[in-house]
């Protein structure tokens, strides 16, 4: 299973969920990783070195789902089975990707807690992880989606903005965020 980045604990919780389902299935060795900078180029090294190792398949949530695709090929050349979890690599570097949920649910569900925090109207924006986190940026567009609809009428999406997986770089973007946006 390799993450997006370690420390993270969505991720912490996936680790868990996977030593659950290793154990069921019995006869599974999982190895958990990730790189601790959370970029394509860090994930693409422990890749390497997993492949190296002759596993028998990746489980890999995408710091970049294009960026993967070449490093999941060699894999795939190699006999490894690469599938996708979170955050999917593009379509031709794996062979399925699993969604935590519906991502149209998730916007609504995204709106829906913007229009209960701020009393049913008002400017919001949104800070996303990374600019190539393939979930995201998909709830990112449902939730536009779900802005245009009559019940949202009165938010106003003003900026979407990106801490790259970081909890100082997040903190700076809301504080920004915060600071030219008062209202």
């Amino acid at each position: 299973m390799v993450v997006k980045s370690l420390g993270n604990g969505f991720f912490d919780a996936a680790h868990e969920g996977g030593k659950e389902a290793a154990k069921e299935l019995g006869d599974v060795e999982l190895i958990y990783t990730g790189p601790t900078a959370a970029t394509a180029e860090a994930q693409i090294e422990v890749i390497n070195s997993l492949i190296s190792q002759k596993v028998n398949a990746l489980v890999i949530s995408a710091n970049d789902k294009d960026a993967l695709v070449p490093i999941a090929k060699r894999a795939t050349q190699r006999g490894i089975k690469v599938i996708s979890f979170d955050s999917g690599i593009a379509p031709a570097g794996r062979i399925l990707q699993l969604n935590p949920s519906n991502s149209a649910l998730i916007g609504t569900k995204l709106a829906e807690m913007a229009a209960d925090a701020s009393g049913g109207g008002g400017e919001v924006a949104v800070l996303s992880a990374t600019a190539q986190a393939t979930n995201q940026n998909i709830w990112i567009g449902e939730l536009k989606k779900a802005l245009a609809k009559p019940e949202f009428s009165k938010l106003k999406l003003i900026a979407t903005v990106y801490g790259d997986d970081e909890s100082d770089k997040s903190y700076r973007e809301a504080l920004g965020l915060l600071r030219s946006n008062p209202n």
